[in-house]
């Protein structure tokens, strides 16, 4: 049933998205050509052809979600340190018939993993942590199944993913809300696969001790430093970094249950916070625009270009056969792990990204520092369209809106 849903649901967004388009018929052509052949274009020309490029691919989305009818999504657009749309599909609560709008607040899941590095970047760039420190320089009583393990775990490893570690080790224990100090403790029973640094297994656990490092050395809570380090700077006013800070939003997003009847309403659950790095952070995609114009025009305001660089340089390599891949459709042509940040390459483009999945929740982020342009897609429900969006968006991009001169 599975592979004949996902199958289905291909064929759909290929024959929406061969419909044309125009101003008296109301269809759109998201696979017309260049409109421009030259890679040496001008601004004012690849601005006109991006810009055109957003206004199609929004009325493809507005197809797109009535077929797939999921209970709420929404958009942000930026180019060039500045948001060209908000966009919202939908309802933030099926029960109670409210609309979406550009300020209900989601969960990020693993979106959240990206803000991380800059918290600790930020420690870095004032001597307080080194990338390369062992764990247990923060955390004394920290234990892996050896000790030689044990001491030479280094922050670098956490960002990275890169423990050692067998993949999602106890990701089992925190969907079912086990105490975190406890799941910690029971690290050291577990034998690792690979010696820390040298393989990629995805972890939420590990990640999450960046925490831990971090209110070690500054003695405040992790959820305290993203609101003053990142929030506050960026004026991300719907933003926070606990359970109790999405319960006390004005306006939520609430997560929908698929069922075999359709969506379902359910519950906002505290699973993952107490791994806040990991899958903490809550925005509405309003703040999610303001943090990708954070990170293409004033990074420099947290951390460092230096940190910048090593945030978002490759750290270890991934195969592009992960299932976070399987909507490139093999057009990726290698792909890593940065700090927090997946990057991936493909037609010589590069592009930072990461997606997310707890709590029914569903979220996609992708930064192209080349040509300067992010997207973020929130989703208040699993299902529906939104793993082929990003590289639907990007190969329409490379196709229709050339490179400005000296990109």
């Amino acid at each position: 049933m599975t592979k004949c849903i996902a199958g289905m649901g291909f064929l759909i967004i290929g024959i929406v998205l061969l419909i044309p388009f125009n101003k008296v018929t109301g269809f759109i052509p998201f696979f017309s050509k260049n409109t421009f052949s030259s890679v040496n274009s001008t601004k004012a020309q690849v601005d006109s052809a991006f810009n055109l490029l957003v206004d199609e691919f929004l009325v493809s989305i507005d197809s797109l979600f009535a077929i797939n009818q999921v209970p709420g999504m929404a958009i942000s657009i930026v180019k060039d340190g500045e948001v060209v749309e908000n966009r919202v599909w939908g309802y933030s609560d099926l029960n109670t018939r409210k609309k979406l709008d550009t300020l209900s607040v989601f969960r990020l899941a693993s979106v959240s993993k990206g803000f991380a590095p800059f918290i600790v970047g930020k420690l870095v760039d004032r001597g307080f942590i080194h990338w390369d420190d062992p764990v247990k320089k923060y955390l004394p009583n920290f234990q892996l199944h050896s000790n030689s393990a044990t001491e030479n775990l280094t922050v670098r490893h956490l960002l990275s993913h890169t423990t050692g570690l067998p993949r999602h080790t106890f990701s089992n224990l925190l969907d079912q809300e086990q105490d975190i100090n406890l799941i910690v403790q029971k690290l050291k029973e577990v034998p690792l696969r690979h010696s820390p640094g040298s393989y990629y297994d995805y972890q939420n656990v590990t990640y999450g001790l960046l925490a831990n490092v971090v209110e070690s050395v500054t003695k405040r809570s992790y959820s305290q430093l993203l609101q003053e380090w990142i929030f506050d700077l960026a004026g991300m006013n719907t933003s926070s970094g606990s359970y109790s800070g999405i319960m006390n939003s004005s306006s939520i997003a609430f997560p929908h249950t698929r069922t075999r009847r359709g969506y379902v309403r359910s519950n906002l659950s505290p699973r993952y916070y107490s791994v806040g790095p990991a899958a903490g952070v809550n925005a509405s995609i309003t703040d999610m625009g303001k943090w990708m114009q954070m990170l293409q025009t004033k990074s420099t305001l947290i951390v460092s270009d230096s940190t910048m660089n090593e945030i978002f340089k490759p750290q270890i390599n991934m195969c592009t056969c992960e299932s976070n891949f399987f909507a490139w459709e093999g057009k990726l042509q290698k792909a890593s792990y940065g700090f927090g940040w997946r990057i991936l390459e493909f037609n010589q483009n590069t592009l930072y990204y990461h997606g997310g999945n707890v709590n029914q929740y569903r979220s996609e982020i992708a930064l192209d520092p080349q040509r300067k342009i992010g997207i973020t897609i929130l989703q208040n429900a699993p299902g529906g369209f939104i793993s082929r969006i990003i590289p639907l968006f990007w190969n329409k991009l490379e196709e229709r809106v050339p490179k400005e001169k000296g990109v």
